[in-house]
């Protein structure tokens, strides 16, 4: 027994563990939910990207309606994250900025398109 009271075969896997990387295999816990070892399959972050992606390219093609509107004024947004919680943070620019309409631009038109278009959307912020 090691110092750690485990016996020889659990101290020669953790020993062939940490000379492939350190990183535990899914074959090494199976049946077990890998998310409590730190395991997280890669394809997933190909699939959140994808959705990223595509929520990325709803929304731009909603905000491109409302360039048109904004943009007959002087004014113009411009898309700048989506948060976990969905919310899209946009700026605006232009004329937009400082203007004294702005705020119910951005809940009167902004939101409410951006809301009805996009599956998903829970509301818009505006950033500086």
């Amino acid at each position: 027994m090691s110092f750690f009271n485990r016996d020889d075969k659990e101290e020669k896997k953790d020993q062939e563990s940490f000379q492939n990387g350190g990183y535990a295999s899914p074959e090494e816990y199976e049946g077990n939910d890998m998310t409590d070892y730190g395991y997280r399959d890669p394809s997933q972050d190909d699939e959140e990207h994808i959705d990223l992606q595509s929520k990325r390219e709803e929304i731009e093609d909603a905000l491109h309606d409302i360039r048109m509107i904004l943009r007959s004024d002087g004014g113009d947004i411009e898309l700048v994250d989506i948060t976990d919680d969905n919310i899209v943070k946009v700026r605006l620019l232009g004329h937009c900025v400082g203007c004294g309409a702005a705020q119910m631009t951005m809940q009167g038109i902004v939101e409410s398109i951006l809301v009805d278009a996009v599956p998903g959307v829970q509301g818009v912020e505006a950033v500086m």
